[in-house]
């Protein structure tokens, strides 16, 4: 029952109107016992991914306390509930098969996120992403790099369709990737095309399949022939000095609140009220301009750490990528339904923290959700993994 309800919280996110219906389904999976770790995750063995947590959640505690404008700060931090919620259920009341469900559900939000997407945009005049985005019918997806949820998925999709009899798996895939990969060209989303050329190729590097390679280089082939349909509007985005010049000013801003508050930073949901005062001192190359639409974040997911939670905070949350990542890494890719569901989790995890360079926030919903799962996942990795003080040899890593 936890799992099920976790999967309507999920659907919820890309459902219209169904934006109070998502809270209340994972708050009801709270009051569900569900199925526990095995006995290796009751091991004597250190839990250095929740111990990164942990830290993480005492510096943002610190950091609302801190914080100059504490109703701000509180309200801003709301988010944390759920994404902490997901992680603890996720990891300590479902079962491995019921993992792959919540990774099944996120697959068909990305989907009904990109057909929602391409209806907005054939019902509108206007072709402009931004105002295609301000007509969503999605409380959560606001901004057309909020596509890159689509882009995200797709390795969990692949990963879903491997246990499929070969000759039965492209059709399925090709339905499932078409909406969102023309959505991204349409919504010129150029966080989306970075995540999945990072995704692609970490799943084609960690399997190791020659053919699944092949697959994947042809899949991204074809979202360039798509963008080229479009006159190429979406790569012609990644050679627009400006478009990249647009992102400084915030930086630079968020770079000040760093070296203002360094250890705790300036508080959550500090950036969108502060920046402008910032961004109104720092020195600017002639081509750049101020962009003078509102910046609720940084568009940069280590920049805002720093600005908002400091060093520490910035520590704490690469402390926590690095030992999912490692876990991950460790439990291995060999066999190929599991090795293929291993991968998929890691490339996940990899896009996520790439595109967080450029983009993403932890303000954002979705954002905070997905790598909840992703650190849930690689948890219940570890939890399930024999413990080397224990016995010399065991079975391999269970099959989720």
């Amino acid at each position: 029952m936890p799992a099920l309800l976790l999967c309507l919280f999920v659907l919820s996110l890309a459902v219209p109107g169904s934006a109070r219906f998502g809270p209340f389904a994972l708050a009801a999976a709270a009051l569900f016992r569900g199925a526990g770790p095995a006995s290796g995750g009751r091991s004597g063995r250190r839990d250095g991914l929740n111990l990164a947590l942990a830290g993480f959640l005492a510096v943002s505690v610190a950091s609302i306390v801190m914080a100059g404008d504490l109703d701000r700060a509180v309200d801003t931090s709301l988010v944390l509930l759920p994404a902490a919620l997901l992680y603890y259920l996720a990891r300590y009341r479902c079962a491995w098969r019921h993992l792959r469900w919540i990774g099944g559900s996120f697959a068909m939000t990305a989907l009904l996120l990109g057909c929602i997407a391409l209806a907005v945009a054939w019902s509108e005049s206007d072709p402009d992403p931004s105002h295609l985005m301000s007509t969503m019918p999605l409380t959560y997806f606001s901004v057309p790099n909020d596509l890159t949820l689509i882009a995200l998925c797709v390795p969990l999709a692949i990963a879903g369709l491997s246990r499929l009899p070969a000759r039965w798996r492209v059709w399925p895939l090709i339905a499932w990737l078409l909406p969102g990969l023309v959505a991204i060209v349409v919504y010129r989303s150029n966080a989306a095309l970075l995540g999945l050329a990072i995704g692609l190729a970490a799943m084609a590097l960690l399997t190791r399949n020659l053919r699944m390679g092949a697959a994947l280089a042809s899949l991204l082939a074809a979202v360039l022939v798509v963008d080229g349909l479009t006159g190429f509007s979406l790569l012609g985005k990644f050679a627009q000095l400006t478009v990249w010049g647009n992102r400084l000013p915030l930086w630079q801003a968020a770079w000040q609140m760093f070296l203002d508050a360094p250890l705790l930073g300036q508080g959550p949901g500090a950036f969108s009220v502060m920046y402008d005062a910032y961004a109104s001192t720092v020195d600017l190359p002639p081509w750049v301009h101020l962009d003078p639409r509102h910046a609720p974040w940084a568009h940069s997911l280590y920049l805002e750490l720093l600005a908002e939670r400091g060093i520490l905070g910035l520590l704490a949350a690469l402390a926590a990528f690095a030992s999912a990542a490692r876990i991950l890494w460790s439990a291995g890719f060999g066999n190929e339904a599991v090795g293929t569901w291993r991968a998929a989790l890691l490339a996940a995890l990899l896009a996520f923290l790439s595109v967080g360079a450029f983009d993403t926030s932890l303000l954002r919903l979705w954002n905070l959700i997905f790598l909840s799962y992703l650190l849930a996942c690689a948890g219940r990795l570890r939890d399930e993994a024999p413990d080397a003080s224990r016995q010399v040899a065991g079975p391999e890593l269970p099959m989720p």
